[in-house]
């Protein structure tokens, strides 16, 4: 067994004995357990599995894992996308090695640290992989990765979303706001999305890189007064995964082509489609329609003033029961009359909001537990599982396409995707 986790070499010194370690020979021993021992009576074992992608230009996709790792494989691209470059076969980059791709070079002198550089000779930065360690949620792993600069040059961090700026959930109009500068260096974020604090997990240094932190859970993180960088993943499945590109070759990497950083993110995660007409102008919206007569007199009365609208929001319970994916057929008996007749008085859009759960009592709960759809408890339902194509497919073909989209209404408003369930979310449910 310890020949297949460690290798062909072995190093089990006498310093790794059950003695030392209070494991008795009959214990049995976790492999991460055992590998974390085997780190430490070999220091100069790789134990760690480190991938590298060339994933669009001048790019790297760094996948790092435990060796074995316990990765199912689920999400495989993350947020990353093959649409707008064609990903390279991935190499395994041992202690020594290096790769370049266009003008990114990154090299490992150590079990635990990478260096990247541009080939034009630029130093960007070093980094340091943490090791694996049992998370506070059972079943998973925990581990960091820890950016530093390699020169004296002082590096401003930008990016990383809307953070910060109100406190946690609540309504930001009775709280403390501030205002957050838009150089991230001294500032500590947590990666999950929650109410008023929309967090992306990319970064651009001055130093003349960008950093995609490919990991789709909580964590957080910490920029150093100096530009260097502190990510940590709460819950991994021996996972660190992270994305890095800098300038084309011969171009400095300097701010002043920090365009070229930019367009390789928007074409390594994808571009965003063009934002429709409709959207650019007013949207009405309140609290609540509770019916389509309602929502239509709204419509006459802004025609009657000649005020532009371009969409008109119909929200906060137009369903029975959250999970019918429904709008409640008493309050709107025709979704396609309501669509026609916005678009005919206002010659806006209609949308609809809908809600992530399903509760046992609605009208398609049996058929989304039935497809494996529903996930863990969340706002006395249970949350759809949006992770999966399946369940992607189902909930599209056979509720929202037929009773919405093929109604005329096109544009959905997706509530409670800001860590709502969470405690730190819209209120604490």
């Amino acid at each position: 067994m310890l020949r297949s986790l460690v290798g062909s070499e072995m190093c089990i010194r006498d310093r790794v004995s059950t003695q030392s370690t209070g494991v008795s020979a009959s214990t049995p021993m976790r492999p991460q357990l055992l590998l974390l021992l085997l780190s430490i009576a070999c220091p100069t074992m790789a134990i760690l599995n480190v991938t590298v992608v060339p994933w669009c230009d001048n790019s790297f996709r760094v996948i790092v894992s435990l060796a074995p790792s316990r990765s199912t494989g689920a999400m495989v691209n993350r947020a990353l996308t093959d649409a707008n470059c064609q990903p390279q076969p991935g190499s395994s980059v041992r202690v020594g090695q290096s790769l370049t791709h266009g003008n990114m070079m990154l090299s490992r002198p150590s079990d635990q640290t990478l260096s990247l550089a541009t080939a034009d000779g630029d130093k960007l930065m070093d980094a340091f992989i943490s090791q694996f360690v049992e998370s506070s949620t059972p079943g998973f792993m925990a581990a960091n990765l820890t950016t530093t600069p390699t020169t004296s040059q002082h590096q401003r961090i930008f990016g990383l979303g809307q953070g910060n700026w109100t406190a946690e959930g609540g309504c930001a109009a009775n709280t403390p706001q501030w205002v957050v500068p838009l150089t991230r260096n001294g500032q500590r974020l947590k990666l999950q999305q929650r109410k008023f604090h929309v967090t992306i997990p990319f970064a651009y240094s001055t130093a003349g890189y960008g950093l995609l932190w490919n990991m789709p859970g909580a964590g957080d993180i910490s920029v150093q007064t100096d530009g260097g960088m502190h990510w940590t993943a709460e819950a991994t499945e021996s996972v660190l995964d992270f994305w890095v590109t800098t300038v084309q070759q011969g171009s400095e990497p300097t701010p002043k082509n920090a365009a070229q950083i930019y367009k390789a993110y928007a074409d390594a995660t994808g571009h965003a489609p063009l934002l429709l007409e409709d959207a650019s102008i007013f949207w009405q919206s309140r609290n609540r329609y509770k019916s389509s007569l309602i929502a239509l007199s709204v419509a006459d009365k802004y025609r009657s003033l000649g005020l532009p609208v371009g969409v008109l929001v119909m929200d906060y319970k137009n369903q029975v029961h959250d999970g019918d994916f429904a709008p409640d057929a008493s309050c709107y008996p025709s979704v396609r009359n309501l669509s026609d007749g916005v678009r005919a008085k206002l010659n806006a859009t209609t949308v609809f909001s809908f809600w992530p759960e399903a509760l046992s009592d609605s009208g398609e709960y049996s058929q989304l537990q039935e497809n494996n759809c529903l996930i863990n408890s969340d706002l006395g339902g249970r949350a759809i599982d949006p992770t999966t194509k399946h369940c992607r497919d189902f909930i599209w073909s056979q509720f929202l396409k037929p009773r919405y989209f093929d109604q005329g209404v096109t544009s959905y408003w997706l509530d409670e995707t800001d860590g709502e369930g969470t405690g730190i979310g819209d209120g604490d449910h």
